[in-house]
C-alpha cells in the first residue's frame, strides 16, 4: 500500500519514538529520496527541456535536478535538427583541438553526470527528451512511492541518519543500518531483473 508523505513522516517518527523531531525527519526523508532517486527508484516522468543553450567553445552543461537519463537531443538552428549520441571515447577522438572546434554540435554523449557536445559551437538552443526520477513529496496528501520496497528503504535509511546525527542511539542506528542494507540489496536485485539479468560477455 502506497503510503501519503504524512503517513511516511508520522512512521518515521513512530521508529524512532520521537514526534518532537517533525522538522528533521520531513528533512531527512527529502535528502534521503534525492539521494536514492537515480539509483533505485524508476523514472516516473518523461519531459522536454530547454532549458541549455551551448555557448562558444564550451563543452560541459548541466542537466538539472532529477534527471535520469537523456534519450534524444535536437537543436534548434532554424529548425530542430537531431544530434547522434555517440560514446564518450568516440567523442574524445573527434574531439582533440584545444581551444575545440567551434562550429554547429551535431555529437552529445553524457560524461560524469554532465552533458558533452561537440562541436562546441553556440549560441545553440538544445531540446533535451529526458527521464527524471520522483520528486520528492511536498504536501502530506502526496503519495511518495508505489513501492513498499521503496517506502522501506527511506524509512529505515531515514530513521538511520537521524539517529547517527540527531539521537544518540549506537543501537538503534545499527538496527536501522542493518534494515537499510538489507532493502537495498533487495532494491539493487529487483533492478538488475529487471534490466534482463546480468550480463556476462566470455572471452574469445
Amino acid at each position: 500500500m502506497d503510503l501519503t508523505y504524512g503517513q511516511l513522516k508520522s512512521e518515521v517518527a513512530r521508529r524512532l519514538i520521537r514526534t518532537d523531531l517533525a522538522v528533521d525527519i520531513a528533512t531527512h526523508i527529502q535528502e534521503r529520496i534525492e539521494y536514492y532517486g537515480k539509483e533505485f527508484f524508476y523514472s516516473s516522468e518523461t519531459d522536454d527541456s530547454t532549458t541549455v543553450t551551448t555557448v562558444a567553445g564550451t563543452r560541459y552543461y548541466n542537466l538539472g535536478a532529477r534527471w535520469s537519463d537523456v534519450r534524444y537531443i535536437q537543436l534548434l538552428n532554424g529548425v530542430w535538427i537531431p544530434m547522434t549520441r555517440k560514446d564518450v571515447i568516440a567523442i574524445e577522438i573527434e574531439d582533440s583541438l584545444e581551444p575545440p572546434l567551434q562550429s554547429i554540435p551535431t555529437d552529445w554523449c553524457l560524461q560524469g553526470g554532465m552533458l558533452r557536445v561537440w562541436p562546441c559551437g553556440g549560441p545553440y538552443k538544445l531540446s533535451l527528451t529526458m527521464n527524471r526520477t520522483p520528486a520528492p513529496p511536498v504536501n502530506d496528501a502526496d503519495v511518495t512511492f508505489w513501492s513498499t520496497d521503496a517506502q522501506s528503504l527511506i524509512i529505515s535509511a531515514a530513521c538511520e541518519k537521524i539517529c547517527q546525527l540527531l539521537v544518540n542511539n549506537p543501537v538503534r542506528e545499527a538496527e536501522f543500518r542493518n534494515e537499510r542494507i538489507d532493502q537495498e540489496r533487495s532494491l539493487g536485485s529487483k533492478s538488475i531483473r529487471e534490466m534482463g539479468g546480468v550480463k556476462i560477455k566470455g572471452y574469445l
